[in-house]
């Protein structure tokens, strides 16, 4: 008999720390949604024109906005969209959205080296939050008149 309750009480115990986790859990679902719905998230999507540049050429691009349902932001959300190597940004452009969509073109110096390079896009909310969130896309570069130097060099 003895050993019956003292199974019985570890039930019992087992099942009121459990309860009051999943407690906890829904609160924390609860605060979660609470502050996807304060805050927004966001999410930026870019669209080049593409799949390689030439130095002294312009690259074309869509930029997308986006709420956590993936719905078009409606409001005149900034963006910004950053050009940049791995040392430093070669250029940044901030773009007013209209009904989550804006476009732009980045014009590419005839001198920016042959490589490869990171193209950003980014709402103020993101640079304030992680830079995980940014949209990151790596674009190619050729310089062809290094290149053309090159081989009338040899």
């Amino acid at each position: 008999m003895k050993r019956l309750k003292i199974i019985l009480l570890l039930l019992l115990t087992t099942h009121i720390g459990l309860s009051q986790r999943g407690a906890v859990l829904n609160n924390r679902a609860r605060d979660l949604k609470a502050l996807e719905e304060k805050y927004q998230f966001q999410t930026v999507y870019i669209n080049h024109d593409r799949p390689f540049y030439l130095s002294g050429s312009k690259i074309a691009f869509s930029v997308f906005l986006t709420n956590s349902e993936n719905v078009p932001e409606d409001n005149n959300d900034l963006v910004y969209v950053e050009l940049k190597n791995e040392e430093n940004s070669l250029s940044i452009l901030k773009l007013r959205t209209s009904n989550g969509r804006a476009a732009a073109s980045i014009p590419l110096a005839d001198t920016l080296e042959s490589g490869t390079y990171q193209l950003l896009g980014y709402t103020r909310w993101m640079a304030n939050v992680d830079k995980s969130y940014y949209f990151k896309k790596a674009i190619t570069v050729v310089n062809g008149k290094k290149w053309e130097a090159m081989n009338w060099a040899n």
